[in-house]
C-alpha cells in the first residue's frame, strides 16, 4: 500500500513539473503526405517548392497522443519542404490527380490503426498493467509483510 501511494505521489509531482512544458488536451489538426508528386512545373507552388498529395484530419489528443479521430480525413495539397502549409483541393482536382497517377483513392485516405488510436491503446495498456499490479503483486507483498510480522514477534527462550 505504501509503495502504491509513493508511486502515485511521484507520478503526480512529475506531472505537475511537466505542466509548464507542454501537456496538451484537446483537438489538433494533423497533416500527412500520402503520395509524393513529381517535382515538375505543373505541381510547383512557390520557387523551389512543389506540391504533394496529403490528407488533413483532426484528432482528440491527450498528452500528444491521439485517442480518436474527430474529423475524417480529406485530401489536401502539401508543400514538400513545409508540410504545415496546405492547399484545399476540389473533388475534381483530387480525382484528376488520382487518375493521372493511377492511385487507389480509398487506400490513400484510410488512416492506420495507430494514427487513429495510439493514445487509447497506451491508456488502456497502462490501466491494465496497474490493475494487474494491484491484483497480483500487491497481494503477494501484503502476504510477505504479514509473514514477516508473524516471524518477527518475541521469541521464548527455554
Amino acid at each position: 500500500m505504501k509503495q502504491s501511494v509513493l508511486i502515485l505521489l511521484f507520478l503526480i509531482s512529475a506531472g505537475v513539473q511537466q505542466v509548464n512544458a507542454r501537456i496538451s488536451i484537446g483537438k489538433s489538426e494533423n497533416l500527412k503526405v500520402v503520395h509524393d508528386l513529381p517535382d515538375t512545373e505543373e505541381y510547383r507552388s512557390n520557387p523551389g517548392r512543389y506540391l504533394d498529395l496529403g490528407i488533413k484530419y483532426e484528432t482528440f489528443n491527450v498528452i500528444g497522443m491521439p485517442l480518436w479521430v474527430t474529423v475524417d480525413p480529406i485530401f489536401v495539397g502539401l508543400e514538400n519542404h513545409n508540410t504545415s502549409v496546405y492547399f484545399d483541393l476540389t473533388e475534381e482536382d483530387v480525382d484528376s490527380l488520382i487518375a493521372e497517377h493511377k492511385l487507389n483513392k480509398s487506400s490513400l485516405i484510410e488512416l492506420s490503426f495507430f494514427d487513429k488510436h495510439l493514445g487509447l491503446v497506451v491508456a488502456i495498456g497502462a490501466f491494465t498493467l496497474y490493475v494487474l499490479y494491484c491484483f497480483f503483486i500487491k497481494k503477494d507483498d501484503e502476504q510477505l509483510d504479514t509473514e514477516n510480522n508473524e516471524n518477527s514477534g518475541p521469541k521464548m527462550v527455554s
